[in-house]
């Protein structure tokens, strides 16, 4: 009897962890599908002609609230603080639509006045690799790969991939 009731208990403790497996396993598509759905709705929205930075670094950037471009390349924020000012609005956003890729160094993203890197939102076509000695900011959507490489690399936000994150040394937080 004792060993019957262990059995059973054993039996219990196995469905509800393959239970658990298989709640994960079908919100995954769910969650890569809002994954798809929100990176689509990023690069889908206007981007006006004197918001598009395609040629010019990043670093030394003071930008308000908007939606800024690069079509058809990558961005560069190799060295120096872009500076994301939200002019006393907590809600201020910020999207950055990117062609191709980013690629920081030692750099860094500041926000003052009212931010939160909750919205702000960098939709990359390909792949980030944020470099040795950046803090960046924001959630990362990104068309194939993030990579966060050497240290002193940091993220505030979200990293969302198609396929993989890569970390080196790196610290990320919400």
């Amino acid at each position: 009897m004792e060993h019957e009731e262990l059995d059973q208990h054993e039996t219990h403790e196995r469905l509800a962890e393959t239970h658990a497996v298989a709640e994960e396993s079908a919100a995954a598509p769910t969650a890569f599908n809002d994954f798809v759905l929100a990176y689509d709705a990023l690069k889908a929205m206007p981007c006006v002609v004197a918001n598009n930075l395609t040629g010019q670094p990043l670093g030394g950037k003071t930008l308000a609230p908007g939606i800024y471009c690069f079509p058809s390349t990558t961005a560069d924020l190799t060295t120096g603080t872009l500076t994301l000012d939200a002019g006393g609005d907590s809600n201020a956003v910020w999207v950055f639509q990117v062609g191709t890729g980013i690629t920081t160094g030692t750099a860094s993203v500041a926000m003052i006045n009212g931010w939160q890197q909750r919205n702000v939102f960098w939709q990359i076509g390909t792949a980030a690799t944020i470099g040795t000695g950046t803090a960046f900011k924001g959630n990362i959507l990104a068309g194939s790969a993030i990579t966060f490489t050497g240290a002193n690399t940091s993220l505030v936000g979200r990293a969302l991939p198609k396929t993989a994150v890569t970390m080196t040394d790196a610290l990320i937080s919400q």
